[in-house]
């Protein structure tokens, strides 16, 4: 025996919910406009949504790739040119990392490269006392990478030396620790 339902029935469905899908001899039309209306109910929601959520994915966005490019670039010419740098040349090229650093505060790409170059930077200093303040400061930019990083977080490319090169966060755990072990060993 088939149940009959009535329109009050079919109007009497769950307000957040999909309205019932079964059948009903004739008034099957009326589930279907039912479901039609709850559709076009929810796009708006949909809409208000991902407005709501524009703002946030804008703010968080990555730097440019010229901001990371520029940072690699620089981290190059301290791996090529570092051997006898003055006291003055290192100051100067730290202050071109901070730069960078403020241009993508929030970009672990950019924090990772500025790191690694304050990190090489370091190792070319003869004064102690700056050589313990790039360590630390590049500490501080790595667990900020850290901090900021996602494990999906996909590659990036620059160029270096020419070539195109892939920045990831594979190897962020052991650049931290070596570089803990560093500040440790300066004390």
């Amino acid at each position: 025996m088939t149940e009959s339902v009535t329109l009050k029935q079919l109007r009497l469905h769950k307000p957040f919910g999909p309205p019932p899908l079964r059948r009903i001899g004739k008034r099957y039309w009326l589930e279907r406009r039912l479901l039609r209306e709850w559709v076009m109910k929810l796009r708006h929601f949909v809409l208000a949504a991902s407005l709501l959520a524009l703002p946030v994915a804008c703010a968080t966005a990555p730097a440019s790739d010229a901001t990371l490019q520029q940072t690699a670039s620089i981290m190059v010419s301290i791996t090529q040119h570092g051997e006898g740098m003055s006291a003055d040349d290192i100051n100067d090229l730290s202050a071109q990392l901070d730069e960078q650093v403020a241009a993508a505060p929030h970009d672990p790409y950019v924090l990772k490269l500025a790191a690694q170059a304050r990190r090489t930077l370091s190792d070319y200093s003869q004064d102690r006392a700056q050589r313990v303040h790039l360590r630390h400061t590049a500490l501080a930019e790595l667990d900020k990478a850290i901090t900021l990083s996602k494990p999906a977080d996909p590659p990036r490319t620059v160029t270096l030396n020419g070539e195109a090169s892939d920045v990831d966060f594979k190897d962020l755990a052991t650049l931290r620790a070596d570089l803990f072990h560093q500040v440790q060993t300066d004390r």
